[in-house]
């Protein structure tokens, strides 16, 4: 008796694309995200409903860090979702294109790896390094 090879069962769906923002603290990622079917309208855009500003505090108290901590200290970014070109628009510190293996791991978890993107750096969203005219809140 020969045996069949077994069936492709198909693609499996793959979780829904997602806006959002992130900072990268002491190297690691941290991001929160909402489906662009569930984002707020910006005009052309979709994006994530909170900003950096509101989202730290939850954030810092998560993580309990050893040191104070400014939400603009570190590097960090927005993705929103262009409506009409039909593709995400990462926004990010330019500090961070440089450690490859970050920008990979923002695609994925907020599943965007097979999804059309345009990487974008901001002089909005940068780091104490990045940005020359940059005040510490803590002195």
């Amino acid at each position: 008796m020969d045996e069949l090879p077994a069936q492709d069962p198909g693609p499996t769906p793959s979780a829904s694309p997602q806006v959002g923002i992130f900072s990268v603290i002491d190297g690691a990622l941290h991001l929160e995200g909402t489906p662009v079917r569930e984002a707020e309208d910006y005009g052309d855009f979709n994006t994530h409903p909170n900003g950096h500003l509101a989202w730290w505090p939850r954030l810092v108290t998560r993580l309990n860090p050893l040191r104070l901590l400014s939400y603009d200290d570190d590097p960090r970014g927005r993705v929103n979702y262009a409506k009409p070109e039909g593709r995400s628009q990462p926004s990010l510190d330019r500090c961070l294109l440089h450690p490859r293996h970050l920008v990979p791991s923002m695609l994925q978890r907020l599943h965007l790896v097979d999804q059309a993107v345009a990487m974008l750096t901001d002089e909005h969203d940068q780091c104490a390094i990045c940005n020359p005219d940059s005040v510490p809140d803590v002195i």
